[in-house]
């Protein structure tokens, strides 16, 4: 993402980070890649929750507390932190005969929000 931060696209419909997980490499993108993102872009940060709170000093924790700063809403369906929510989707899955996994993992620690 450093390398090739001009060749993201300001217009861009979709922003997905899973990169290195550091607090020092999260707060270059918050600074960097999200200012010049447009607003409503929906945006993912991969291995945010593996266990109930992220670790000290990632990404994970950097940006929930820029997301708090912002009073910006996120989602998770990781197992670890809405254990409820992931079982009810994991039910309308089943259900939609969608039940078979497509990969092993199921730690499921993506967060999901809109860039304000």
């Amino acid at each position: 993402m450093r390398e090739n931060l001009e060749k993201i696209p300001d217009t861009a419909d979709f922003l997905f980070i899973d990169a290195a997980h550091s607090a020092r490499f999260a707060r270059w993108y918050i600074r960097e890649r999200f200012p010049g993102m447009r607003p409503g872009i929906p945006v993912c940060v991969h291995d945010v929750f593996h266990g109930r709170r992220p670790l000290p000093f990632t990404a994970g924790a950097v940006v929930l507390r820029w997301l708090a700063e912002r009073e910006n809403d996120w989602f998770t369906a990781s197992p670890a932190r809405a254990s409820e929510f992931h079982d009810r989707l994991e039910d309308v899955k089943r259900n939609l005969a969608l039940g078979r996994p497509l990969r092993s993992g199921r730690d499921n620690p993506m967060i999901f929000f809109t860039l304000r």
